[in-house]
This record gives structure tokens, sequence and C-alpha cells, in this order.
């Protein structure tokens, strides 16, 4: 049981430590909407844990390129914030951008990031989880879910620091939509996605 402890551990550290620096990005550029940076984060890692779970319990080998069509998600969200600032200017981000820049992320946005750079987890959990036991597949999911609020709590408080988090609230909204124009590129050209879509 401590084997298949650690091993679950190890498995959403591996694959989870490009996600701690969108996390960190997104809650940056959040303007304190914490809560709703986090229930993304949540949602879309626990659809990768359910899919991942179902993938296992019918024995499907869904093909790694599917999976990466879904880095258009960031690449879209990512040219499209890059595009809203390239067009705000020279406006004062000290006054009237704050709104708009407060409604920019939202719940969605963050889980689909998270599902779209999710094919490393779903490849991983999948062989984690495939002909286990109910119980094993529990304490794996127990301990995936616990990882996860670790790291929540982990961006949160670098974020939250007098000292890194100032730093990283500063940089955090201009270098967002380079972060995620990355992710989605690097999904859509690891998994051969591009050359399925014939690019």
């Amino acid at each position: 049981m401590l084997n298949l402890l650690m091993i679950s551990i190890v498995a959403y550290a591996a694959t989870n430590v490009d996600n701690l620096t969108v996390l960190l990005a997104f809650l940056a550029a959040s303007r304190g909407r914490t809560r709703v940076v986090m229930a993304g984060h949540i949602g879309g890692s626990l659809a990768l844990i359910f899919f991942a779970l179902g993938c296992a319990a019918l024995t499907l080998a869904l093909p790694r390129s599917w999976i990466g069509v879904l880095g258009i998600f960031p690449l879209g969200i990512g040219l499209g914030k890059l595009f809203t600032q390239w067009s705000a200017g020279s406006v004062d981000t000290s006054t009237s951008s704050d709104v708009p820049n407060r409604k920019a992320i939202s719940g969605w946005m963050v889980a689909m990031v998270a599902i779209s750079n999710g094919s490393d987890n779903i490849a991983v959990y999948t062989s984690l989880y495939a002909g286990r036991s109910a119980t094993d597949d529990a304490v794996i999911s127990i301990t995936l879910v616990a990882m996860m609020g670790i790291w929540c709590f982990l961006a949160n408080s670098l974020v939250s620091h007098a000292v890194v988090g100032r730093r990283i609230k500063h940089y955090g909204e201009v270098v967002l939509p380079w972060i995620l124009i990355a992710i989605g590129i690097s999904v859509l050209q690891q998994s051969g996605a591009l050359q399925r879509i014939g690019l």
C-alpha cells in the first residue's frame, strides 16, 4: 500500500510540474480571484482523473494525437489574451483596466487549459489504474486529489509571499499569454496532432 501511495505521489508530481507554472501565472493574473482559479484547476484535474479511470476500466487505447488536439484551447486563449494586451496599448492599467482584467480569468478557462495540457496525465494515470483492484484505484484517486490540494496550496503560498508574490504578480499577467501559447504548440506538436490535422 505504501509503495502504491509513493508511486501515485511521484506520478502526480512528475506530470504536473508544468501545471504548477501555469497555475502560478493564472493566480498572478487573476487580480484576487483565487477561488475561481483554484476551482477551475481542480475541476480540470478531476476531469483528467475520471477520464483516466474510464480509459483504464474500458481498456481504451485513445490515440495520443486525438488528446493532443486539445492543445488548441490554450493556444487560442493565449493568442486572445495577447491580442487584448496589444490592443490595450498605452491605457493606464492602474484604473479602468482593473475591471476587465478581473473578468479575464474564468474557471472554465483554467479548467480547459489543465485538460488540454493533460495528455501526459491521462497516459500516466491510465497505466497506473489499469488492472488494479477497486481498493487500489481508490487509494490512487485519493492520493491524486490530495496532491491536487497540495499543488494549489503551494501555488497560492508562492503568489501570496511578500517578496516572491510581488514579482510573480508583476510579471504574471504579461507572461501568461506566452505560457499558454507555448503549451498549446507543445501539446499539438508532441502529440502528433499537427500531422493529424494536416499541418
